[in-house]
């Protein structure tokens, strides 16, 4: 899924929101995000493949992953 828009309307929450019940029945969820003030232009797949374990190197690999904390409903 791929969720776009304007900072601050509520991206992360409806990530959150839709994610919950999908990782309390145990289904594999991971996020990645995009920060306008880097030039990290592949950041999101590099956290995700983080997220999933795979060894990583090269430019864009000081990319780190969200806190899972962040991904949850308030």
């Amino acid at each position: 899924m791929l969720v776009v828009g304007e900072a601050g309307i509520g991206k992360s929450r409806l990530v959150a929101e839709f994610t919950a019940p999908l990782a309390a029945a145990g289904t594999t969820v991971v996020v990645g995000t995009c920060d306008p003030d880097q030039s990290l232009p592949y950041r999101p797949f590099v956290e995700i493949a983080r997220q999933l374990g795979a060894p990583l190197d090269g430019p864009c690999s000081d990319a780190e992953p969200p806190p899972a904390a962040a991904w949850r409903p308030a």
